[in-house]
Formats: C-alpha cells, sequence, structure tokens
C-alpha cells in the first residue's frame, strides 16, 4: 500500500514563503541586469488577465455572466420575449416598421417557382426538360394558388409564406405539418394541406410524463434530431377556453416508413443544440421600451405646453368653489352659473388673494429630440441588420448613400429569402410533385429509387420580387455590360429587374410580336369600325391625316417591320390539354417514349398514394383536438 503524501503546512498569516531560487551562474554584470529585467516582465503578464474585458473593474464590475448551453441562455425568457415582441410589434413604432419591412422585402408577393430540373444526369433533351418543367409548374400552380393547400381553407401559399415568415421575426419559431384531409374536396386532387401552428402551442406536456425528455415542447433522439413535437390541444393564451382541460398530442417529425419531414420547424439557429428560436426583436426590446417611453413623454410634454392657463384670483379668500352659504357668495355661484367660463382645452382655476403662479417655459417642442431618436435609430437598425435610411423609409441622402443602403439592406434580404425557400418552399414543392408522381399524373423514371435521380427531377430556383431601383437607366446599362461580358444569363437579369420568369416573359413577347405581324399584314382593313354617331376624321388622299409637314413616302417599303431572330423563334414543346378520355396527346417536339408520361384522368378525390407518400403516422392538429 503506497504511503500517504506528507502534508505541507500553511503559511501563517503574514508570512511570506521564500521562492527557491536556482544558484545563479557568474555572468558579466550588463547581462545579468537584462535577464532579471526579461524574467520580471514574463512574471508580470502571468499576473495579468488575457483579456480586458473579462476584468471585474471599472465597466465590469458589476457585469454577472454564466456560462450555459443555448437552451440554458434562451428557453427560461422565451415566453416573456414573445410577449414583449408582440407589444413591441403593436405599439412601437420602430418596431413594426423592422417586421414589415423585412416581410415585405423578403416574401412580398411570394416566392414563385422556376423548375430547373438537371437534364444532363436524367438523359433528356433541352425539350423533353422543358416540357416536364411544364408540366410541373402546372401542377405547382394548382397546388399553391388555391385556398385548399390551407386546412382551413383561407390562404394561398404566397400568404402562407408571409404568415410564417411574420411568425418567425415574431415568436421566434413556427411550425407547419403536411396534414391528411379527413375527406376529399372538389377540384382537389391532393391528400394533404398545410396547417400552421403557432410557437406558443408546442410546449411541455403538464403534468410530465414518466420517461418522457420533452425540452420546451420538442422531443429529441440521442443524435439531436428531433423525434416528436408535443402540440398542445389549444392556445395557453385562448380566451374561450378557460375551465377547460389541456391536452397534448405528438406530432412526428419524420414519416415512420419514408423518412419523409412531416413537420417542418422553421426558426434561425444561432448556437449549436439550440431547440427553439427567440424573436428577432430580442435584442433590441429594452432600448425600444425605453425610446417608447421618451416618446411619449416628448409628446405630453409638447401637448401640455399648448394648454393655456387661466388663474381667477378673489379678494375674500374663498375662491369659485365657496361653500359657505352667505349671499355674497350665493351671487357669485348664480353668476357664474349664469356665464361659465368655458375654453376649449384649458383650465379655469381660482388662487387665494396675495398668491401668485410662476409660469415655466416648457420648451417643447424638443429640438434635440430628432438627433436623439436618430442616434437609437442607427444602432436599433444595426442589431436588426437594416440601415436606419431603410428601417424609417427615409432617404436623404446622395445617390451614392442611399443605394449603399439598399445594397447593405439586400444582402440580409437575399439571405433569408434563400431560407425561406429551403425550409418551407422547397419541401412543400418536393411533397406536391410525389404526390402528383404516385398518382401517375407526372412521370420521373428513378424518382422512388434513386436518390441522386430524385434530387434530379426535383431541381428549382425561387424567384422574389425585385428589389427597388433608384435610376433605372443605370441599373439596365450594368445588366446589359454583364450580358455582354458573359458574366450572367438574360434568367437572372429579368429575375433581378423585374422579379419575373424569362421564359414568361420571352412567351409574352413572341405573342406580342406574332400578333404585330398581323396588324401589319391586315392593313387598314384591321383598323376598327367607326361606332355609329361618331364623326368620321378628315384624312388625305393616302388615307391618313392631312399634315402639311408630312414628308413621308407613300410606300412603306422602308418601313421598319417586327422580326423575330432564330434564338428566340424556337417552339417551346408543351403539353397538351387532356382529352376525354384521360390520356395525354404527345407533345409535338419530343418523343412520348423517352420520359414514359403516361398521364391517367384527374382523380376525385385524394389519391391512396397520399398515404403511401406521407406514411401512416401523418395525422392532422385541428385547432380543437390534434
Amino acid at each position: 500500500m503506497p504511503s500517504p503524501a506528507p502534508v505541507l503546512p500553511l503559511p501563517t498569516p503574514g508570512d511570506t514563503p521564500a521562492r527557491p531560487r536556482r544558484p545563479r551562474a557568474a555572468v558579466p554584470g550588463s547581462l545579468r541586469h537584462a535577464a532579471e529585467g526579461i524574467a520580471w516582465q514574463i512574471e508580470a503578464r502571468a499576473d495579468s488577465r488575457p483579456w480586458k474585458s473579462a476584468s471585474q473593474e471599472r465597466a465590469g464590475e458589476y457585469w454577472v455572466t454564466k456560462t450555459r448551453d443555448a437552451d440554458g441562455d434562451s428557453l427560461d425568457d422565451l415566453v416573456e420575449l414573445r410577449r414583449r415582441s408582440r407589444d413591441s410589434q403593436r405599439n412601437n413604432p420602430l418596431a413594426a416598421s423592422a417586421l414589415h419591412c423585412k416581410v415585405t422585402s423578403v416574401v412580398g408577393t411570394g416566392l414563385k417557382l422556376n423548375a430547373a430540373i438537371d437534364s444532363e444526369r436524367l438523359g433528356l433533351s433541352d425539350d423533353q426538360a422543358r416540357a416536364w418543367e411544364a408540366q410541373a409548374e402546372a401542377e405547382w400552380a394548382l397546388f399553391s394558388q388555391s385556398t385548399n393547400c390551407d386546412l382551413a381553407r383561407t390562404l394561398t401559399f404566397a400568404e402562407q409564406q408571409e404568415l410564417a415568415f411574420r411568425a418567425v421575426l415574431e415568436n421566434g419559431d413556427h411550425f407547419v405539418t403536411f396534414a391528411t384531409l379527413p375527406a376529399p374536396r372538389a377540384d382537389w386532387p391532393y391528400g394533404f394541406a398545410l396547417q400552421h401552428i403557432e410557437a406558443d402551442r408546442v410546449c411541455e406536456p403538464s403534468p410530465a410524463r414518466p420517461g418522457l425528455s420533452v425540452t420546451a415542447g420538442v422531443e429529441k433522439e440521442p443524435g439531436g434530431a428531433p423525434l416528436r413535437y408535443w402540440v398542445a390541444r389549444f392556445h395557453p393564451g385562448a380566451v374561450n377556453r378557460l375551465g377547460q382541460t389541456q391536452s397534448w398530442s405528438p406530432l412526428p417529425a419524420f414519416g415512420g416508413r419514408t423518412g419523409r419531414r412531416l413537420t417542418l420547424h422553421l426558426f434561425r439557429q444561432l448556437r449549436t443544440g439550440q431547440t427553439r428560436g427567440v424573436p428577432d426583436l430580442a435584442p433590441v426590446l429594452g432600448v425600444l421600451k425605453q425610446l417608447d417611453r421618451y416618446i411619449d413623454a416628448e409628446v405630453d410634454r409638447a401637448v401640455k405646453s399648448a394648454l393655456f392657463l387661466a388663474f381667477v384670483t378673489t379678494c375674500d379668500g374663498e375662491g369659485l368653489a365657496a361653500m359657505a352659504p352667505t349671499e355674497y357668495t350665493s351671487d357669485r355661484r348664480d353668476y357664474y352659473a349664469e356665464k361659465k367660463i368655458d375654453l376649449d382645452h384649458s383650465t379655469i382655476t381660482s388662487l387665494f388673494p396675495g398668491d401668485r403662479i410662476e409660469f415655466s417655459d416648457p420648451k417643447a417642442p424638443n429640438a434635440a429630440a430628432e438627433s436623439f431618436l436618430a442616434t437609437f435609430t442607427r444602432l436599433v437598425g444595426a442589431a436588426l441588420e437594416l440601415p436606419h435610411e431603410v428601417l424609417t423609409r427615409h432617404f436623404q441622402s446622395s445617390y451614392s448613400a442611399a443605394r449603399g443602403a439598399l445594397l447593405m439592406a439586400w444582402q440580409f434580404f437575399h439571405g433569408r429569402r434563400q431560407w425561406l425557400a429551403q425550409a418551407l418552399c422547397q419541401p412543400v414543392y418536393e411533397a406536391v410533385i410525389t404526390d402528383a408522381i404516385l398518382a401517375g399524373r407526372l412521370a420521373a423514371p428513378g424518382f422512388l429509387s434513386d436518390p441522386f435521380a430524385r434530387a434530379a427531377w426535383l431541381g428549382s430556383d425561387w424567384v422574389g420580387d425585385a428589389p427597388p431601383i433608384l435610376d433605372e437607366q443605370k441599373a439596365i446599362a450594368a445588366a446589359q455590360g454583364r450580358l455582354e461580358l458573359g458574366l450572367s444569363t438574360r434568367r437572372a437579369e429579368t429575375a433581378a429587374l423585374t422579379g419575373r420568369d424569362y421564359d414568361q416573359v420571352r412567351r409574352q413577347r413572341l405573342k406580342e410580336a406574332a400578333l404585330e405581324r398581323e396588324i401589319a399584314a391586315a392593313g387598314p382593313a384591321a383598323a376598327p369600325a367607326t361606332r355609329p354617331g361618331d364623326e368620321p376624321e378628315d384624312v388625305g388622299d393616302e388615307g391618313r391625316e392631312d399634315d402639311p409637314e408630312d414628308t413621308r413616302e407613300d410606300d412603306d417599303t422602308d418601313r421598319p417591320r417586327a422580326t423575330l431572330s432564330a434564338a428566340t423563334t424556337r417552339p417551346r414543346a408543351t403539353a397538351d390539354p387532356l382529352p376525354a378520355t384521360g390520356k395525354r396527346v404527345p407533345a409535338p417536339d419530343h418523343a412520348e417514349e423517352a420520359l414514359a408520361m403516361v398521364t391517367p384522368s384527374l382523380p376525385s378525390g385524394p389519391s391512396a398514394a397520399t398515404a403511401n407518400h406521407f406514411g401512416d403516422t401523418t395525422q392532422k392538429v385541428s385547432p380543437e383536438q390534434p
């Protein structure tokens, strides 16, 4: 058995133990002094703190912090942060401006689909790829432009994008689930719809269930992936549910058989292991509340300074409200009752004889209030990634400064738009296309068996509204320069300048060019007929209005005609409408066998294949019962 370590005696108070020193070698005096100076500097640095910000002196004297994980730093205050965030959105002008600015710029009229499959991997020609993309976009339009895609039959998908993104900013996170429809809907071939769940309803069951590990309503796997979301039967703050018993039901995060995502949890993850999102205004809620109080005080002072105060001084000291039953006081009461002193928004009072009132000048409005508010507006905008010009919608600087502010803001908007497309739009689009393929309305070889083929079939681009343009001529010239240098494409420039799809613009231009050719070929006969009662115009011998300065030649051989280049006249192959038999007529520009697109008639209700896609664990959470 090893012997215990010897116990060292502790130094008594006032004693300073001597530090053992090594025997010093004989060195010249100058070198010895230099070595001692270096040793002293090293020892002083060892005793100092590496970060001044971690010092407990001065600014850090009362700065008390704790080391906790992501959930420990957010979940304890999350409920109160949501309440204050909603109150600020309702009552604080800056908070409301920040929310509306982000929602309008990121979502706008909704992110729009541009199907972009990988035709090279799938072995399709350009015409075949465009034909399939046109069918996929038609399938998506049927789903997204109808309120049937909402379980409550209230919102289209574009409106649901706005609702979801606004909820993420205001509450911190939001939930969207693919709910199986209890019954078929008329003219609706899909067996599911989207249901939105507010963040407050996802919470821990009460009382706690033995053996159930739930963090803020989220049950996780050992690796950290979400397993189930526990949803309350009704909102904890529902006013019409007082006295009713609350209950919770689990919503699966992924399908049991297919592994497909069944519940979308939308939030911005800032730290590893973070379970729930925090409101966007969380860093600035305290400053916004103080600014709100300051604005109320300034407005109150300005209102009070506008009031006119009149004081009546009496000689007997009784005032206007004398209650002594004397003849004199009765006469005074009758006098003021008959000749009432009334000034709008003013106060009439009486003073004791000999008293005086000193009026103070409130100096309202405060001349320094504007610069004070502007300073804090910049701070709030910097924390929310919004330049103060964009936050306040007030541009008074130069063109370069305004353009720089817009570019800085749209860096943030583009990033959040990309996040919204990946977190919400793309999963819903994949569910719609999967349902169409399983129901036989679309054909995609290898979609269910090959993950690479599936990713190739589901390729897409999501385009939002174009950013504002300060100088349209400069923007168009810059776009033309990028095209000439080969740095961009017409599709990208069309989306950036107008927010529209280039193929739609091209097809519309072809239609308009064809119409112009028809009008030019028809000549004067295409002109609209004169209505009864209209006076005929006085035209010259050549069929045009008389004009002494008109020196145009009679023939029109040199008149420019609308022409189409070879690059814009290539027809786009599209599938013909379904005939009565329910089978699609082959498109004239590609082979039917290459795609094997056998399209049966649309079913009257949800297909049985829908349940196979979403798994047998898909369920609906209603406001009454999950």
